[in-house]
């Protein structure tokens, strides 16, 4: 069985290294990989896990029969249902769900709103639609602990901002309080 693993980091090199052991492999290819990977299987270092088009053509070329996605970035644009949209692709096995399956790893929003709404045991949480309001939140926070899950740089680098200077002004209080 010719078998492609999408991916690059520790979880991708652990899943080469067991796939690699198989007895049913009889290729296994690894995109994009790392040289590391290099001795498990054949890596495609010029394709990457969005590049949906690429990595359709290496299966088809490839006969890819299963593809395993190590990372969650390509399950949540779409890879499954993409590949399965794919003339002659139809039927191949995917390890990995598809978009909308993805979204409960992809979006700490998404899956904190599924567990309240069906009564699934998590923390408390509020989240914020955008980034002006974002100070406001951190301030009024009564937890020490808070994650960032914003999916563009830009309000990422908001958020951590915020909560960096929370953090400082904390510690200058916290400081000035002991005096």
């Amino acid at each position: 069985m010719n078998i492609l693993l999408l991916g690059s980091g520790g979880r991708e090199h652990a899943l080469a290294w067991r796939i690699a052991r198989s007895p049913r492999l009889s290729q296994l290819f690894i995109a994009p990989g790392n040289p590391g990977m290099s001795l498990y299987g054949t890596c495609m270092p010029r394709i990457g896990v969005t590049d949906f088009a690429a990595i359709a053509a290496l299966i088809r070329r490839e006969h890819i029969e299963l593809l395993v996605v190590g990372p969650e970035v390509p399950l949540v644009e779409g890879i499954v249902d993409y590949l399965h949209g794919e003339a002659g692709l139809t039927d191949l096995l995917i390890v990995g769900p598809d978009a909308k399956g993805a979204q409960l790893e992809g979006s700490k929003d998404f899956s904190k709103a599924f567990m309240q709404r069906y009564g699934i045991p998590t923390a408390a949480y509020r989240s914020s639609r955008g980034a002006l309001d974002l100070p406001a939140r951190v301030s009024s926070s009564r937890s020490t602990s808070m994650v960032s899950s914003a999916r563009s740089s830009s309000l990422r680098t908001v958020v951590t901002g915020a909560y960096s200077l929370l953090l400082r002004t904390t510690s200058v209080l916290a400081r000035a309080i002991r005096a």
